[in-house]
C-alpha cells in the first residue's frame, strides 16, 4: 500500500468513526488495495449492518455491498471513486435506519 493510500485510508476510517457516512475515496492507483470502513454503534446483539455503495450521488441508488455484525468492513473497492454508507437493521423487529 503506498502512502498516499494509506494516507486515504486513515482519513475514511477517522471520517467513519466521527460520523461520516459517506465518502469519497482518491482515484485508484494502479496495484490493489484494501479499504477498511469502521464506524461506532452501541452494542445491541440483534443488529446487523448493511454497507451499501454508489459512485454517483447525483444519480442512481445505492447498491448493496455487504452484511456484517461487526463495526468494521475490510474490502478490496474496484472503483477508482465510491461514496459509503452503512444502515443498521435490528434482526428481531426487521426495522432498517433510513438512507442517507
Amino acid at each position: 500500500m503506498t502512502r498516499k493510500q494509506r494516507a486515504a485510508a486513515a482519513v475514511a476510517a477517522v471520517a467513519l468513526a466521527a460520523g461520516v457516512t459517506r465518502l469519497a475515496l482518491p482515484p485508484a492507483a494502479p496495484s490493489p488495495r484494501t479499504l477498511t470502513l469502521s464506524w461506532e454503534y452501541p452494542p445491541d446483539s440483534n443488529i446487523i449492518f448493511n454497507v451499501w455503495h454508489r459512485t454517483n450521488l447525483q444519480t442512481g441508488r445505492w447498491q448493496f455491498l455487504a452484511t456484517t455484525t461487526n463495526r468494521d468492513f475490510k474490502f478490496s473497492p474496484d472503483l477508482p471513486m465510491d461514496f459509503f454508507t452503512v444502515t443498521a437493521s435490528n434482526t428481531e423487529s426487521g426495522l432498517e435506519s433510513e438512507m442517507p
